[in-house]
């Protein structure tokens, strides 16, 4: 729900739009790696770094993921840092981004120990 009462429903994206999505996230793997790893009272502290860092990543990747736009994020007062939080954490749910990172990581796990098998025969 946004701050002016109105709901978003955030859907999951078909196939296509992560490609979409995907792009939009340019800049953000860097800002990222500033929080990678560090307990979480750090993370918290470096999230206006982050923001700062790759805030048209972020707008661009949010408006393609719930269909708002762009400018509607930046600019509405309905949409403050809160309910932008809301919005990403209602997109990784819905969309089962850590399952899916979680899946990958095996899989690369695998595909390593095939790997390594398959050249000491």
């Amino acid at each position: 729900m946004l701050a002016d009462g109105s709901k978003v429903e955030v859907k999951r994206m078909p196939l296509g739009r992560y490609v979409q999505f995907f792009q939009e996230l340019k800049q953000s793997p860097e800002a990222l790696k500033i929080i990678s790893d560090k307990p979480e009272a750090e993370v918290v502290a470096q999230i206006p770094a982050v923001v700062a860092s790759c805030w048209s990543d972020l707008v661009g990747s949010l408006s393609v993921a719930t269909g708002i736009s762009r400018e509607t994020l930046s600019e509405s007062e309905a949409i403050g840092l809160e309910e932008a939080v809301d919005l990403v954490s209602a997109v990784i749910e819905v969309n089962g981004f850590f399952e899916i990172a979680s899946k990958v990581t095996h899989l690369v796990s695998l595909a390593r120990r095939k790997g390594t098998a398959g050249s000491m025969k």
